[in-house]
């Protein structure tokens, strides 16, 4: 296991009382590469309303090949005022940038930067955000599907707007 992904490693106790919900409920709905290792966020479950779970599935060799150990990297604490319970919806590792997207049935979606503590970005109020890219300019696109357009509907964000300085 690389040393970035030890930095985040809550432990077996974020798992405590959710494995029932795994069987029944288990919704991957993001990924990412980092340092050669393959890394799944859960939509569901989750520890907590809008407490999701990364996962880290090894290398990528080790993962291709079958030999496969699951750890839980991360927790993300993605709560917002009001009570929204947010679920991930994708992830992003941007030049040592994690970003994350959310969405929440109250209608509301979110993007993140979860690369320490999440820092809520950008809110997008009766949109619900199911990817995240890097783009041709350096910033990011997020890309919607409950667009009424055919083409479904993209936001662009400049990278001065996303990453730190």
């Amino acid at each position: 296991m690389s040393e970035a992904a030890t930095l985040f490693l809550p432990g077996p106790a974020a798992l405590v009382g959710i494995q029932s919900e795994v069987e029944e409920s288990l919704d991957v709905e993001s990924h990412f590469v980092m340092n050669g290792e393959l890394f799944v966020g859960l939509k569901e479950p989750m520890v907590s309303p809008s407490v999701a779970i990364i996962l880290n599935l090894g290398p990528i060799d080790d993962v291709l090949s079958g030999e496969v150990e699951v750890t839980v990297w991360r927790t993300l604490d993605l709560r917002v005022r009001g009570g929204v319970t947010n679920r991930l919806s994708d992830l992003a590792w941007v030049d040592g940038e994690l970003f994350a997207t959310t969405t929440s049935y109250e209608g509301e979606g979110h993007l993140w930067n979860v690369t320490a503590a999440p820092r809520l970005l950008s809110e997008f109020d009766d949109l619900h955000p199911e990817g995240v890219s890097t783009n041709d300019e350096g910033g990011l696109t997020v890309t919607f599907d409950d667009s009424d357009e055919s083409d479904g509907l993209l936001v662009h964000l400049a990278r001065k707007s996303v990453f730190p300085l």
